[in-house]
């Protein structure tokens, strides 16, 4: 930025950058794909978490050990333990 300032004569933070980018259909399409790929992957990432969490919850009021309940889930006992837990973590814990 400090260059395009000093060759256009200006001061940093000053300088107006026109970024207008053309591209072909075929690459503003495939970006749409990847957006509407990312938006569903990431519903899809939510609606697992809340099922994970449900099932968590029904399994361990059904009083089955976290071992048992991570074993039928496909996690560990311990990721068991943190989602069962009054404040679970969340997926960026």
């Amino acid at each position: 930025m400090e260059l395009l300032a000093k060759e256009s004569g200006g001061y940093p933070g000053h300088v107006v950058l026109d970024d207008d980018v053309v591209l072909p259909d075929s690459a503003a399409e495939a970006i749409a794909r990847a957006r509407a790929a990312r938006e569903a992957a990431l519903n899809a990432a939510a609606a697992a978490t809340t099922a994970l969490a449900d099932a968590v919850r029904l399994l361990t009021e059904l009083d089955l050990s976290t071992r048992d309940a991570g074993y039928l889930l496909g996690i560990s006992h311990a990721r068991v333990q943190q989602i069962a837990a009054p404040n679970p973590p969340t997926e960026d814990s």
